[in-house]
């Protein structure tokens, strides 16, 4: 099965807010409602309110969340997803079991082994800090930095010091997405609106420079299986219904 993929190249730095609005911490995971979000705002403001109206009724696109890409040592794209949850540690080393715990992202191939076997048997050797591949790349691809900042209340009275963290990618490094369109014409107004966004920045402190970036388009390939189980790449509202299953 075949996606389009787009990957995000930050120009400047990046503040992803978590649930709690802490600035002091940035994500490093743009969750699918926040870009769904963005586009509709994008669209508001480039007068396509039409486009806004039909998605209500029929959404002609879906997304998944936004995760982390860099390049290997062979000038390879490797793109990360979320570690299932249900990924265990009975097959690694009592030794090795600390650091296999810290992995929060598996590349595309453990992503697809995963899939496959539902299981992956001792995998310590691939673990780069948070991150589990075989490909050989800088596991400081994401940088962070936590800056001061000051908050001047608008009815006067004392200023307020806060921090925020803010994120950088290396270069050939940044964060991805995947997309299906139901035809050409919604991919394109999809796209307008991404080049917007694109100008406009994303995340937090977009008007001090924060969250700017330029896109490529690609495509990624996942093998087609039969499983009674998936794996969610966007946030997911079950209905009642399944929850009562």
């Amino acid at each position: 099965m075949s996606f389009v993929l787009f990957r995000l190249k930050f120009s400047t730095p990046l503040h992803i807010s978590n649930v709690r609005s802490d600035y002091a911490k940035s994500e490093t995971i743009i969750h699918s409602d926040t870009l769904y979000s963005a586009i509709f705002e994008a669209w508001s403001i480039l007068g396509k309110t039409n486009l806004i109206e039909k998605q209500k009724s029929n959404l002609q696109f879906t997304v998944t969340s936004l995760f982390p890409f860099t390049k290997d040592d062979k000038n390879n794209f490797v793109y990360f997803f979320p570690k299932p949850l249900n990924i265990g540690y009975s097959n690694i080393p009592q030794s090795d079991q600390k650091s296999a715990k810290k992995v929060e992202f598996i590349d595309k191939d453990f992503f697809e082994k995963y899939r496959k076997e539902g299981a992956l048997n001792d995998y310590s050797s691939s673990v780069k800090g948070k991150f589990l591949t075989q490909h050989n790349i800088a596991t400081d691809f994401i940088q962070s930095e936590v800056i001061p900042r000051v908050r001047i209340p608008r009815e006067g009275g004392d200023s307020e010091p806060y921090y925020v963290d803010r994120i950088f990618f290396k270069q050939n490094s940044g964060i991805f997405f995947l997309a299906q369109f139901d035809d050409t014409q919604i991919k394109n107004d999809f796209i307008h609106a991404l080049q917007y966004l694109a100008d406009e920045g994303i995340g937090t402190d977009r008007h001090v420079g924060n969250g700017f970036f330029e896109f490529e388009e690609d495509t990624i390939d996942f093998e087609t299986i039969s499983s009674n189980y998936a794996f969610n790449l966007s946030l997911y509202c079950p209905s009642v219904e399944r929850v009562k299953e």
